[in-house]
């Protein structure tokens, strides 16, 4: 009987304990209906924009090469020892200029032989003229020194054209570069004498994606940078090729930069952004203000104290803005900060507008 009493009071004490915690703690978590309608809803900090019209360029980047407008490589014609080298390494040179000459003896002699042989034909055909007209002598006589003649000043022509082979001159303006032979060489059409570029102006060739094809043209503007220099040069579109090429499937395009200055080098690897187009007044926003959304993507706005989301369509993208063709008006007020916290209707402060 005893222990059954005992036990009865010791679970009397644990109820009490457990009331004695639990309740006050519960009572604690209820919130007062009264302090929270005072408090009211909690203001956000956030950081906003004025919208304003400004020009877009449509722009696509790829990358490219530099090709002097004009190169060749310096060949002989036919095969004979150099007898003289009359350019300068690394100088600039005149188109018709002079610059090797080959060993052209056994040419000139064959050319004196024909010349002297020319002048007896002539001295004939001139006193056998006169007798045909006379007619002591026959007519084919006569058309065979006609022959004859014609035939060795036809001989001059073709040593003539052999002498000049020996003479190799620049075809254009330009630079030439270094030599591979010396005077006394022997030469033939595979042998590379030097290397002859017109620097002055310089192409920019480069390949763009097919679905770009419509949009560039001649004259469009080609921004280009090279590797080892900050400064952006401008270059111009002057040729397009008429078809895709089937196996990148990419349009090829090549412009035209005046090396003035001479600070570009054919041969230079360069970082391109064609402008396709430029859109006037068009309204850009900063792509992290961007919100997607399942029906498509929204902004928030500032109107009265309060963020407002916005439902936008957008058009070009750049590195760092975005293009809005529908939802938004010049002078509208972006939010730029605290995007992820904001929901429709909620109150903010606005901090900074810029």
């Amino acid at each position: 009987m005893q222990k059954r009493t005992k036990i009865i009071i010791l679970i009397l004490i644990v109820i009490v304990i457990v009331i004695a915690f639990v309740v006050p703690r519960s009572k604690d978590k209820r919130v007062d209906p009264q302090l929270s309608a005072r408090k009211g809803p909690q203001t956000l900090v956030v950081k906003a924009m004025i919208l304003k019209p400004s020009d877009l360029d449509n722009n696509v980047s790829t990358s490219g090469t530099i090709l002097a407008s004009e190169e060749v490589e310096v060949r002989s014609e036919v095969a004979g020892r150099i007898t003289k080298i009359y350019f300068k390494e690394g100088s600039s040179v005149k188109a018709g200029q002079l610059l090797v000459k080959l060993n052209d003896s056994e040419l000139r002699a064959q050319l004196t032989k024909n010349q002297s042989k020319l002048k007896l034909l002539q001295d004939k055909q001139y006193r056998q003229k006169a007798l045909y007209e006379k007619e002591a002598i026959s007519k084919e006589d006569f058309d065979a020194t006609v022959n004859d003649l014609n035939m060795t000043k036809a001989d001059i022509d073709l040593i003539m054209a052999q002498i000049e082979k020996t003479e190799i001159r620049a075809p254009f303006n330009g630079k030439i570069g270094i030599r591979n032979v010396s005077e006394g060489s022997y030469v033939t059409s595979a042998v590379l004498i030097a290397n002859l570029q017109n620097t002055g102006l310089l192409k920019v060739d480069f390949s763009i994606p097919e679905k770009y094809s419509g949009q560039v043209k001649v004259g469009s503007d080609i921004k280009f940078n090279l590797s080892n220099n900050n400064e952006t040069f401008i270059a111009k579109v002057y040729a397009i090729e008429p078809k895709i090429n089937l196996q990148t499937r990419t349009l090829q395009i090549r412009g035209v930069y005046k090396n003035t200055l001479n600070k570009i080098m054919p041969g230079s690897f360069v970082e391109i952004e064609l402008v396709l187009e430029q859109i006037k007044n068009s309204i850009q926003i900063p792509t992290q203000t961007l919100i997607p959304e399942i029906k498509g993507q929204k902004v928030f706005l500032y109107r009265n104290g309060k963020a407002v989301d916005q439902k936008v369509e957008t058009g070009i993208r750049t590195s760092e803005n975005v293009q809005i063709i529908k939802g938004l008006q010049p002078g509208d007020t972006l939010i730029t900060s605290g995007i992820l916290q904001l929901k429709g209707n909620t109150a903010v402060k606005l901090s900074e507008i810029k």
